[in-house]
């Protein structure tokens, strides 16, 4: 049998595969503390707070959040940006928010441990990360934790129709899709969270359902103990427990 922790579905190995080898494959994500980034009740303020988080690298998107963000003051949104994390593309980030005129809207806050991210998450209306592919066979997101992250604290979140982030966001009821490298794309999911209270709502509830679901660290581990013992002689039995 085969266990796969991410990057694609059980669906489409099946479809590569004999109808008696898909029998034999599993999917089973790796999964988060999800009591350790619990739900909030959150309250609105007059300002459109978007959050995101990760490595300040090319193939994170970030550039095109920055792009996404001007577009949203331009259109009269009262929106800012709380960006964490740390990497080498931050010197190009502040620039391009400086010439974009938008650096008074967007916090750099460097590397932060989980109790802070955590508190983050809490106190944003929207949760956005814009991963790109970088060429035909280049860097990508496979499911970024972040995103599972801030869907279990109930933040509404936007993610790039990449990789394996389509099995984590369902678009419309989990979270919204976009293509990567549309920054109009992403003010318009962004704009669309901020201005319909029902859908924020609906997204931030089945995105915490999702998580539970098939992003639980320990109901995970369980399962695929019990895949693994299923699979072992019974001479070996309770190896995986």
């Amino acid at each position: 049998f085969v266990v796969t922790c991410a990057r694609t579905n059980r669906d489409y190995l099946a479809g590569a595969c004999s109808a008696e080898m898909a029998e034999r494959i599993h999917v089973n994500y790796h999964g988060a503390d999800l009591t350790r980034f619990s739900p909030a009740r959150h309250h609105r303020g007059e300002r459109f707070r978007i959050m995101s988080c990760g490595w300040l690298k090319e193939y994170k998107g970030f550039h095109y959040l920055l792009d996404a963000l001007a577009t949203l003051v331009a259109r009269g949104l009262d929106a800012t940006l709380e960006l964490a994390g740390d990497g080498p593309q931050k010197a190009f980030l502040e620039r391009k928010a400086d010439t974009l005129g938008i650096r008074d809207r967007v916090t750099f806050h460097g590397f932060v441990g989980h109790e802070r991210l955590a508190e983050l998450y809490r106190t944003c209306d929207a949760f956005v990360l814009p991963s790109i592919v970088m060429g035909s066979y280049g860097r990508q997101d496979v499911i970024p934790n972040v995103l599972a992250e801030a869907m279990a604290v109930g933040v509404p979140v936007v993610g790039s129709r990449i990789g394996g982030v389509p099995e984590l966001i369902d678009d419309g009821e989990s979270g919204l899709l976009v293509q990567e490298r549309d920054a109009i794309g992403l003010a318009d999911a962004l704009e669309r969270i901020w201005e319909d209270r029902a859908l924020a709502s609906r997204l931030s509830a089945k995105g915490r359902e999702k998580v539970e679901r098939i992003w639980n660290r320990e109901k995970n581990l369980t399962e695929l103990a019990a895949l693994i013992n299923v699979h072992v002689a019974d001479s070996r039995s309770g190896l995986a427990a």
